[in-house]
């Protein structure tokens, strides 16, 4: 019974998280390949550039990218006044399917942010 049971719980939080990644993946969030941002910094446009990888996965040795800077996610509303709502935010991390860039991005699009995850 113990087994069913454990095995009933696994497959039903492994639907929630197959549920959960394609709703963020439908979101209304914009991504982009990493060729649009290059090709902006090239022309100087003024682009703020977010690395979202939550301290568990993140490396402080690990390179970022150039002028990027680090959003701790479970800080985020903390962050919020800190962050421009006159340019374009791009956000990046090293999670499957983008997951972590998709959730931050869709709440600070929420909050009237103009967002697009780099994938």
């Amino acid at each position: 019974f113990f087994t069913w049971t454990l095995l009933l719980v696994v497959l039903a939080y492994a639907a929630f998280r197959i549920y959960r990644n394609r709703r963020l993946v439908a979101s209304s969030i914009a991504t982009v390949p990493p060729a649009e941002l290059a090709s902006r910094l090239s022309a100087g446009e003024d682009v703020l550039i977010v690395d979202v990888r939550s301290h568990g996965y993140y490396d402080s040795e690990a390179q970022r990218i150039a002028g990027s800077i680090r959003l701790e996610p479970n800080s985020l509303p903390a962050a919020l006044a800190d962050l421009p709502t006159d340019k374009d935010i791009y956000l990046y991390c090293t999670c499957q399917a983008d997951a972590t860039s998709r959730r931050v991005g869709a709440l600070l699009d929420k909050a009237g942010f103009r967002v697009k995850v780099l994938a």
